[in-house]
């Protein structure tokens, strides 16, 4: 590791030597800049490596030390805020103030770091003493500066009081500007050991690229040329199959192989686009000192002619890199793009990884544990045992009709579902996004018609076709186990359009096959709905004085551990005609996944239960099987009561797999309710965290609380709850209990560089 730049806060130097800075500092740090401490409190130094920079300009604030540093080998220039905020609360208003006016030299890149003593959302915090009036000054202060904040990826708090029972909170965090955002748009931020301070040691590093990923992607950008849609229909039917899935595979394998021949022949379009200027601004001089001849004149409109059409590309690429599918105005801002794209790349990417102990930073070694823990999860089938009567929870005449399900695909409704794609969604492993197919469905539309063909008479062999990426997103800040990610699935494009065309024909006819209180992925319901119905009926028990069990359930990896044999029967009770579950089967059986680990496949293995995260059917295949529960706790329904009115069933409120009970407050309905819960679980393969659930009683004593969680196995818990990203509660909340709500709203849509040019774009 080559620091290029040290910043220190808490020196607590007043006018040192230079032999006793150089005594802590490695000895390539030969230049520094610092504010001295006011006796032993305070102080700041920033140093760097002289052979890569030269010192331009300082700036000494109160709690801030400022340098400007031209690049030796350019003379491009850096500006780094060193900040040491007071920790005294009298002092902080003073802080806030000078950092509302900090600001770098014009066009100059822009890096905030160092201990700011506040705190930004509830999270920061390993308690519960938060202020939300520092914590709103801060976010606005930063909203000011226009600065988005680097992610920290390998752990939540930066320091400790160092006690027994120690209190953390996340103080030190870095922040970039717009300029370095676009400079260097791979920084990523990192944590050292901890060892002689109460702070954690941060790491930045600095790189200029977002590296490419190992695997082919189509360009949409590809598509604007006309030599490059020429090379695409002319070689298209060059290859044969009497194997629909064979033939259509070895084609996008051609167009693959193709499209990266000519991406290499052509170039970037950074450079034509370089090169189209300089061509234009020669032939701009030249025309200054004479007429230009219409060969010249030609070339110079050539030139433009290209220069439009390098830009046509850039911001084709960006908005593709960027996955932007809210932006209206400002939808040609490729800086926008650029920067949401990075500011992805730096959230999402896998650092390191911990296991049994130890930090694992090796490539190979991460992706053999993500391997290993991702093949379990899904590559092993679930035993189930049902030990209840899955029809005598439905009644026999169905509600709805199931042969719609099941007709011959049509053209128009297999065309609909292509162009009705994300054009910008990422591809799977045959590197083709759904834009691909819309742009060329003149070229490939028999190919996909007779696949579909295939797939509708059970002919069609999914094995090459049914691939899929699996990728790892983070469940939290500080993400560090193969566990805290949410593995989403990027399935060849036309797996996604065979789920689609069967999703669209589902999704209709959902409203008729779950109950009313199922308000995930059904059209014409909110998620609203279950949080008002929650809110007013806790009120209600709170006013009556009611003895409720509330149970906030938590599903063990919810979507990954359904069992498919018990998918299949409950279809069949529900009404599913044979055909139907046999294209539900093959969708599932034939799946194989690899991991993706910042860009780079890892080993297929292949796929034995679960639903996929980003498969569009899986959703509703999803809510179907949680009906089961819903059911259930109907047939015990003289066991399991509403709080508030005898003999009629509890409520069970879902959204997807966020499911909340209230019944009636006493042991015997906690232990009927257990019991309900484990069939549940041991009939589908959705296994229940009892000890990360939640229950909170609600007008029981002490004794009997403990009692039913005992009974239950969960921990017990007050209001508010988070539920469905909203605190719940029986009374009326105040500001503090909403903070972690703003926080969100705050990080996700006011503060960021990519945001910054996005309202730049949109007001100026």
């Amino acid at each position: 590791m080559r620091v290029a730049i040290a910043c220190l806060q808490e020196t607590k130097l007043n006018a040192p030597d230079t032999s006793k800075i150089r005594s802590f500092l490695p000895a390539r740090l030969g230049a520094h800049c610092l504010i001295n401490s006011s006796g032993t409190s305070g102080g700041i130094l920033t140093a760097w490596d002289p052979n890569s920079f030269s010192l331009v300009s300082v700036s000494r604030r109160a709690f801030c030390l400022s340098v400007t540093l031209a690049q030796n080998h350019d003379n491009s220039c850096l500006h780094v805020a060193n900040i040491y905020a007071p920790a005294h609360a009298h002092e902080k208003a003073s802080f806030i103030c000078e950092l509302s006016t900090l600001a770098p030299p014009a066009n100059t890149p822009w890096i905030l770091l160092g201990d700011f003593n506040l705190t930004r959302s509830p999270s920061d915090k390993n308690n519960s003493n938060f202020s939300a009036a520092e914590a709103s000054s801060f976010n606005d202060a930063l909203n000011i500066l226009g600065v988005m904040e680097i992610p920290l990826r390998d752990r939540a708090y930066t320091w400790s009081n160092n006690r027994e029972n120690p209190t953390l909170v996340k103080l030190d965090r870095v922040f970039i500007d717009l300029a370095w955002g676009d400079l260097f748009s791979n920084t990523t931020l990192s944590s050292l050991t901890r060892f002689a301070s109460d702070h954690v040691p941060l790491l930045v590093n600095v790189s200029t690229r977002i590296p490419r990923p190992s695997c082919f992607r189509y360009d949409r950008s590809w598509s604007l040329h006309e030599e490059y849609r020429e090379l695409i229909r002319g070689r298209w039917n060059t290859t044969t199959s009497h194997d629909p899935a064979k033939r259509i595979t070895s084609r996008l394998k051609l167009c693959r192989r193709l499209s990266k021949d000519w991406n290499c022949r052509i170039g970037s379009h950074a450079h034509r686009e370089r090169d189209c200027k300089a061509i234009i601004d020669a032939l701009d001089l030249l025309e200054e000192e004479r007429v230009l001849s219409p060969a010249e004149s030609h070339i110079r409109a050539l030139a433009a002619d290209s220069l439009s059409l390098s830009i046509k590309e850039k911001v084709a690429y960006w908005k593709q890199r960027g996955k932007i599918r809210i932006a209206v105005e400002g939808d040609e801002n490729t800086k926008f793009f650029h920067a949401h794209a990075s500011h992805r790349l730096r959230k999402n990417s896998i650092q390191l990884l911990e296991q049994d102990g130890l930090e694992v930073t090796d490539h190979d070694e991460k992706a053999s544990i993500l391997h290993s823990y991702y093949s379990d999860l899904l590559g092993c089938s679930s035993t189930t045992t049902w030990n209840f009567d899955l029809g005598s929870l439905y009644n026999s005449s169905s509600a709805w009709d199931a042969s719609s399900l099941s007709r011959p695909f049509e053209p128009d409704e297999i065309a609909a579902v292509f162009r009705g794609m994300n054009p910008n969604s990422s591809p799977g492993p045959d590197g083709f996004s759904p834009s691909f197919f819309v742009t060329f469905w003149y070229v490939v539309k028999n190919d996909v018609l007779d696949v579909f063909a295939s797939f509708f008479d059970h002919s069609l062999s999914l094995d090459g076709l049914n691939r899929a990426y699996l990728v790892l997103l983070p469940k939290k800040d500080g993400a560090r186990y193969a566990a805290d990610f949410r593995p989403i699935s990027l399935q060849s494009c036309l797996l996604k359009a065979l789920a689609k065309v069967l999703t669209n024909r589902l999704q209709p006819l959902i409203p008729s096959i779950v109950g009313p209180d199922q308000t995930g992925f059904v059209k014409g319901r909110c998620i609203s709905e279950n949080f008002i119905y929650a809110a007013e009926l806790l009120s209600c028990c709170h006013k009556r004085k009611a003895p409720t069990i509330v149970l906030k359930l938590d599903f063990h990896k919810a979507f990954d551990s359904i069992g498919w044999d018990s998918l299949d029967s409950i279809l069949a009770v529900r009404g599913f005609d044979s055909k139907w579950r046999r294209w539900i089967t093959s969708l599932l059986s034939t799946g194989h996944t690899s991991n993706l680990l910042n860009g780079s496949p890892g080993r297929w293995f292949q796929c034995r239960r679960g639903l996929r995260q980003g498969d569009p059917l899986s959703p509703y295949l999803f809510i179907i099987v949680a009906d089961v529960l819903k059911q259930l706790i109907l047939r015990h329904s003289a066991d399991l009561e509403h709080p508030l009115v005898s003999g009629v069933p509890c409520p069970v409120l879902q959204y997807a797999d966020d499911t909340l009970i209230l019944l009636r407050g006493n042991c015997s309905a906690a232990s009927v309710l257990k019991r309900v819960l484990e069939d549940f679980a041991q009939a589908t393969g959705l296994t229940i965290n009892f000890h990360k659930s939640t229950f909170i009683p609600l007008h029981l004593t002490d004794d009997e609380s403990a009692r039913i969680s005992d009974i239950l196995g969960c921990p017990i818990s007050s209001f508010p709850q988070p539920y469905l990203g909203l605190p719940l509660s029986p009374t009326k909340l105040n500001n503090a209990d909403f903070q972690p709500l703003v926080a969100n709203v705050t990080n996700t849509f006011l503060v960021g560089v990519a945001n910054s040019y996005l309202l730049e774009t949109v007001l100026f």
